[in-house]
């Protein structure tokens, strides 16, 4: 009789380990799809978030065209309202484009310069229909408050190699205005000539 009993314990301690173990496993298994289902939640949430943002990215590039739109003169003349210089295109360029534009100033983020920059066409026919593919700069006149003028000219004599390639040349001045130009530093073959009548362009340059 003692043995029975003993046998009646082990067999009801391992009947309830095995509870125990199916309960863990059930457990498991709820709090795994649980964590799936949040996964889940969390990816949707993202892509509709990125989404989102990708239909609100054309407004963004849209303003950024707006503030310098391209224009294709009928003359060899650079004059527009809008900047206070004119300067003559040499008629060997053939077509030429502008854009007049603001960027951030390099001394100061809350200032802003003016600038123009031209553009020649490259000939070459473009699958993408990508303004920079079909036309080439050669040249970017831009415009400094006397002030940013003395910085960046300061800079670059410290050593300071990026005033020095913003800066560029100063072409004339003008209450209290200051307009250099930068070029390119290297072109295409294709309209390597046309690179080189940029010089053309600046021994032109007149403020209004």
């Amino acid at each position: 009789m003692p043995r029975r009993k003993k046998i009646q314990k082990k067999i009801s301690v391992t009947a309830a380990k095995k509870r125990k173990n199916i309960r863990f496993e059930i457990s498991l298994v709820i709090l795994i799809g649980v964590l799936t289902f949040s996964a889940y939640l969390l990816l949707i949430s993202l892509n509709w978030s990125s989404g989102a943002g990708s239909l609100q990215s054309p407004a963004v590039t849209n303003n950024r065209i707006s503030s310098a739109d391209v224009k294709r003169p009928t003359d060899y003349r650079l004059k527009d309202a809008s900047i206070d210089f004119e300067a003559r295109i040499p008629p060997q360029i053939g077509g030429w484009f502008y854009k007049i534009g603001y960027v951030k100033s390099p001394v100061d983020e809350t200032l802003s310069n003016q600038y123009v920059t031209i553009y020649v066409s490259q000939g070459a026919a473009s699958a993408t229909n990508n303004f920079d593919d079909l036309a080439k700069n050669i040249l970017t006149i831009r415009q400094f408050s006397q002030e940013e003028w003395e910085k960046l000219e300061k800079g670059c004599e410290k050593g300071n190699q990026f005033y020095c390639e913003t800066a560029g040349a100063r072409v004339g001045e003008k209450n209290d205005k200051v307009f250099a130009y930068t070029k390119p530093g290297s072109c295409p073959k294709s309209v390597e000539a046309k690179c080189r009548l940029a010089d053309r362009i600046i021994k032109s340059f007149t403020l209004k």
